[in-house]
């Protein structure tokens, strides 16, 4: 049989078990939450450093207008004089385009660029 103290042994022994349980279970929670925390916080980074960068370009355009020659209103795309021809930062096809678009639509989960935020990419780029 179960001598003295034996019952509550085994209880207590149950009990250990139960919360043990618990904790396990909320630290395997706990690492699904910070895996999602650790992958969002990358997106924020990467979309930090392509905002940085199309505000870099915006303001390096801003200061020589004559060099960048575009205007930033609406309707109007990106150009840069390139000897005599000009590069349309808009619809042109570059080596990155591709990787641009599949980060838009992956990371970002958007369909379609602002409006310049293409341009600026490229010309970021």
């Amino acid at each position: 049989g179960v001598g003295p103290g034996g019952g509550r042994n085994i209880m207590e022994a149950q009990l250990l078990r139960e919360e043990l349980t618990g904790v396990e279970a909320e630290l395997a929670s706990l690492e699904q939450e910070l895996e999602c925390l650790l992958a969002h916080q990358q997106e924020l980074a990467e979309r930090r450093e392509l905002l940085r960068a199309q505000l870099d370009s915006i303001a390096s355009c801003e200061e020589d207008q004559e060099e960048c020659g575009h205007t930033t209103g609406p309707g109007t795309s990106l150009f840069v004089e390139e000897g005599d021809r000009s590069r349309d930062w808009e619809h042109g096809s570059y080596a990155w385009t591709e990787r641009v678009h599949l980060a838009l639509t992956s990371q970002f989960k958007l369909e379609s660029f602002r409006p310049l935020q293409l341009s600026c990419v490229n010309a970021a780029m």
